[in-house]
């Protein structure tokens, strides 16, 4: 098959390869300027809308506390997206529950250093049935993002997202 380094003793197996490699790369690229793949092309956009996001940390620093105010700049730190003006934020005590051997009772014990943190933005993009898109990145309910808000920044889970334009 292979005499002096050619194929069929006719074709040179360097250039034999590098043609293959030439023919794979356009027909790939091909692919994906026609849309044949899942992730290249056209993809479908929808129009854009406003969306109330609503984001939920189970276990801030205390220090977030009073550190964000309604108008600042909400965006992903991640990618930079740019996730509108906060409307609300709000903070509650974080509690945990202990046995105390005493009394023989659980008891509700409030975390010294922690707080639950829920905050709300309303922001521009694609909203279906897959999630909210802003800038080729999906939202999606459940999902862990890290998130700043003004100069706080905490890593939290998206808790809702409501169409509101």
């Amino acid at each position: 098959m292979i005499r002096d380094g050619k194929l069929f003793g006719k074709i040179n197996v360097i250039d034999f390869l590098i043609i293959l490699i030439l023919v794979v790369a356009a027909a790939l690229l091909g692919a994906r300027m026609l849309g044949l793949t899942g992730s290249g092309g056209q993809a479908d956009i929808g129009t854009e809308s406003k969306v109330k996001l609503t984001f939920f940390v189970d276990s801030a620093p205390i220090v977030v506390q009073g550190k964000a105010e309604p108008g600042q700049s909400v965006r992903d730190y991640d990618t930079k997206n740019d996730l509108g003006k906060l409307i609300s934020y709000e903070t509650e005590d974080r509690i945990r529950y202990e046995y105390d051997g005493v009394s023989g009772q659980v008891v509700a014990v409030p975390e010294v250093y922690l707080c639950e943190l829920t905050f709300s933005s309303e922001a521009t993009g694609v909203y279906s049935d897959t999630g909210f898109t802003v800038n080729g990145t999906t939202y999606s309910i459940g999902g862990t993002y890290t998130i700043c808000v003004g100069r706080v920044r905490v890593s939290c889970r998206l808790a809702d997202m409501e169409q509101v334009g």
